[in-house]
């Protein structure tokens, strides 16, 4: 078969479907072993054919692109086709993330007035927010969630016996201003 013969374009499907295996650092996938099936490829579905032989299918990042080696019978094999994946964004150096651990009971008011403030200022450039809280009071952790203006909290499990109640949280956006994030964070624990 011709190495375009291998893939068998299937349309719109309307979604992605993954099923992803993570392969540890020097370990091997052997015959029949699927790393990741089906997808969306350069707006063009697609789903593995089954074929006889060996092979080997790599979509966006090539091996060398992680020190990673194919061989067979401690051969390195060659790639009998290449393609190169040209995606069609680029990546905007203003979008960063900003990480913040902290010990300490947060106080709920302040939290919330914080955060409020922080979401009618910044909102449209924060993406993602995500972590997990020691709010003063609650005997279980505090998980919360948010993109953009829209953020969730729910009470977690409670706080296991000698576990640190350790404040921890994530911001990814645009423009972000680490120094102030981390200022506003403290002012809201007791």
């Amino acid at each position: 078969m011709a190495g375009g013969d291998l893939l068998q374009p299937l349309g719109e499907m309307g979604r992605d479907v993954f099923h992803i295996r993570r392969l540890r650092h020097g370990g091997h996938l052997g015959p029949g072993d699927v790393r990741s099936r089906g997808g969306c490829c350069n707006g063009r579905a697609t789903d593995m054919t089954e074929v006889e032989g060996c092979h080997a299918l790599f979509t966006q990042h090539h091996p060398d692109e992680f020190g990673m080696t194919v061989t067979r019978d401690g051969e390195t094999v060659v790639p009998i086709a290449t393609e190169a994946y040209t995606p069609s964004h680029t990546h905007d150096n203003a979008v960063t993330s900003v990480g913040i651990v902290e010990d300490g009971a947060l106080d709920p008011q302040r939290l919330n007035d914080w955060m409020g403030d922080l979401l009618r200022a910044k909102g449209v450039d924060i993406f993602r927010m995500k972590g997990v809280l020691n709010v003063q009071g609650s005997p279980n952790r505090v998980v919360f969630q948010g993109v953009h203006m829209l953020f969730d909290a729910q009470a977690d499990r409670p706080w296991k016996s000698g576990e640190p109640r350790r404040n921890q949280l994530v911001f990814i956006g645009r423009d972000l201003d680490r120094t102030d994030l981390v200022e506003g964070f403290r002012s809201c624990l007791r």
